[in-house]
């Protein structure tokens, strides 16, 4: 069945894909409250046909000694985005050392801001730091050793309005979620306040990571989110004003015959992901994900937050290979994968990582063009 999909998609033009309202029949369409179905069983995960070609450039390091060294952020990961309320774009980055990795300041999350860019052509450029020409930590805290507190990593950024909100993660070792914290700023980024969002173990530990984007259709906040280590994605909704109220997300689920908001939550997606972001790209729903076990970056197309993802049109636009072997799309050690503002269907921006001992502890940038 996947494969008779992946041939007809393949005869479309990508503009007649969307056009014509392609995703829909390619099993992507949304199972609305109310429709009878099935819960997709975890064996067709993946399961939905390639949209086609794409063309990836690697465009560089946006992290290191020569390029952020100045901010005493020379080892850095990550680099999720949010545009803030005064139009800059923030970047926000996991463990940081100033001297190398595990030598010197050690800082989680700090903040970067670069010009924007509409739409986005070159490599972010960065022109300052939360805290100025230093990256300061964005709360005060003390990095220690499990099973204290070791390091808070930032999961995913929203603006809405005047408030960027800021998913993070604390973590007592590796994967040890102790709980999760949504902060608020008001000033662009330059101050946050802290919200104890739930403890790590809330929904079966399906609450730990994930993403949030804002529905521009019904104004509602969607949360894609999933055990830090496991696999099974959930789907979750709340109001742009409560993201800091746990009790306030209602959550998506298949129960007596039908899915329907408010009933338990259950998988919209089983693949082994860790780092997973969705932004909404000229109407249509992007999700990256990060694939731990075959370790690559998948593109997801949706035509809305309830699509069937089992069956979602989706492409690999980067992938895992040896140091000596690397290319544009192909990465040594890579994990992250998140959408940078500017981004457009014919050319989408993406912040990848690399970590190799001894070799690399950076972000790159990456353009992929004729995406859909």
């Amino acid at each position: 069945m996947a494969t008779e999909r992946a041939a007809a998609s393949a005869e479309m033009s990508r503009s007649s894909f969307l056009r014509l309202g392609a995703l829909s029949a390619l099993g992507a369409g949304s199972v609305a409250a109310g429709v009878a179905g099935q819960v997709p069983p975890a064996a067709a995960a993946g399961s939905g046909p390639d949209f086609g070609a794409a063309r990836v450039e690697r465009l560089g390091r946006i992290t290191g000694l020569e390029i952020t060294g100045r901010f005493g952020a020379g080892f850095t990961d990550l680099g999720i985005t949010t545009l803030t309320p005064d139009g800059r774009i923030l970047a926000l980055f996991g463990d940081t050392w100033d001297k190398g990795v595990f030598s010197g300041d050690w800082r989680s999350p700090i903040g970067l801001y670069a010009t924007r860019q509409e739409p986005m052509r070159d490599k972010l450029a960065w022109e300052s730091a939360v805290g100025g020409d230093y990256a300061r930590q964005l709360v005060p805290y003390t990095h220690g050793h499990e099973p204290a507190l070791s390091t808070i990593f930032p999961i995913d950024v929203l603006t809405v309005g005047d408030t960027i909100y800021l998913w993070v993660m604390l973590n007592h070792g590796f994967g040890k979620v102790g709980s999760t914290e949504m902060w608020t700023s008001r000033d662009n980024g330059a101050t946050w306040k802290r919200h104890h969002l739930a403890p790590g173990d809330a929904l079966g530990h399906r609450a730990q990571q994930g993403t949030m984007c804002l529905n521009p259709k019904d104004g509602f906040v969607y949360v894609l989110s999933k055990n830090f280590k496991g696999t099974g994605m959930i789907l979750r909704r709340v109001r742009p004003e409560k993201l800091t109220d746990f009790s306030a997300y209602e959550s998506w689920g298949f129960a007596n015959g039908q899915w329907a908001w408010g009933n338990p939550p259950s998988f919209v997606l089983t693949m082994k992901a860790r780092h997973v972001n969705w932004r909404v790209i000229d109407g249509v729903w992007v999700l990256t994900m990060f694939l731990y076990d075959d370790p690559r970056i998948d593109m997801l197309l949706l035509e809305d937050p309830l699509a069937n993802m089992f069956e979602a049109p989706r492409r690999t636009i980067l992938r895992n290979a040896a140091w000596d072997k690397q290319g544009d799309a192909l990465v040594t050690s890579l994990y992250g994968g998140h959408i940078i503002p500017g981004s457009t269907r014919r050319e989408l921006h993406l912040v990848a990582s690399q970590w190799v001992k001894g070799k690399a502890y950076h972000s790159e940038q990456f353009r992929i063009t004729d995406v859909f």
